[in-house]
């Protein structure tokens, strides 16, 4: 796949070269959702700070794919404000787009198994972005004590096998605002 357009159906992972990823859905609701640092960037950003922007691992109403190539730089007009105001975005050199699986449905048992299992590893708590494909779910890292990669990584085979093995994402944040948490599901 080499590039997206706004005639386009599906679910995509866009690659960049600086180390963030964007899922991007075409079908209603078309929406991005930004994943800064969740890739190894390319080594001439392998110094470069990696701006935190606003709605990260947020769904984001997606309003017109600009351009979004491998080679180019991205540029995409999404609504992060609402009303369908536009913001203009753009991405660092595009490197891979892939297109991702179906949108996979999380039953309530699957999503009490997933809070459970993050709770009895010592997470406070585990929210799940709504209307992502794949899902994205993202641990509240903002205890004071410190969890383990281990628990991370158990966490994240619990999930695998909560879900039948399908593709998932799985982030970690230290703070939420009221509007995040709005958009999110506590499992």
């Amino acid at each position: 796949m080499q590039e997206l357009h706004d005639g386009m159906t599906g679910s995509f992972r866009v690659s960049t070269r600086s180390g963030t990823q964007y899922l991007i859905c075409l079908d209603a609701p078309r929406h991005i959702v930004r994943l800064p640092g969740e890739s190894q960037p390319a080594p001439d950003y392998a110094d470069v700070q990696v701006a935190h922007l606003r709605q990260d691992a947020e769904a984001i109403p997606l309003l017109q794919i600009v351009t979004l190539t491998v080679g180019q730089r991205g540029f995409l007009a999404l609504d992060i404000v609402g009303g369908g105001t536009v913001t203009a975005r753009d991405t660092s050199q595009v490197v891979e787009i892939l297109p991702l699986l179906e949108r996979v449905q999380i039953s309530d048992e699957s999503a009490a198994e997933i809070g459970q299992a993050a709770r009895s590893l010592g997470w406070a708590r585990i929210l799940h972005i709504p209307d992502t494909a794949p899902p994205v779910f993202v641990l509240d890292a903002s205890a004071v004590r410190t969890l383990s990669i281990r628990s991370y990584d158990q966490l994240e085979a619990r999930i695998a096998t909560a879900l039948g093995n399908a593709e998932f994402l799985l982030d970690a944040a230290e703070h939420f605002d009221d509007g995040q948490l709005s958009k999110m599901r506590e499992l």
